[in-house]
């Protein structure tokens, strides 16, 4: 259960990798770079030999490209928490209370994906 968990989290970040990269126009390795990981990283997720993508890639791209974590973590609700800053033509600057807001949804959403693989034990 907890792996097929990590592989459909990994599915989700790739998704969501490729759908801001086209937006914004980055390349892999300025991609892989914003959310603290190697291109290689993501190559290797991208093609499932890797599922294990870190917790503070997870958290940077919740915290960078406003991608909701509860969608990220479980795949139920809207993929971005604010779509507008997306396809924004400047810079976000993200505020220390959306990190810490952040931070602390992944936090839950992370308890209730333990409980339910230990509930599933």
């Amino acid at each position: 259960m907890a792996k097929e968990l990590t592989r459909e989290v990994s599915l989700r970040f790739i998704k969501i990798a490729d759908e801001i990269m086209g937006v914004k126009q980055l390349t892999q390795n300025q991609f892989a770079d914003s959310v603290s990981m190697t291109s290689s990283n993501l190559i290797r997720i991208e093609k499932s030999e890797d599922n294990n993508v870190s917790i503070e890639s997870l958290c940077l791209l919740i915290q960078l490209y406003k991608v909701s974590p509860v969608w990220l973590l479980t795949g139920q609700g809207v993929e971005y928490v604010d779509i507008k800053l997306l396809t924004a033509e400047t810079d976000i600057k993200v505020s220390v209370s959306d990190i810490e807001a952040a931070v602390t949804n992944v936090t839950r959403a992370l308890g209730v994906i333990k409980s339910a693989v230990n509930k599933n034990r």
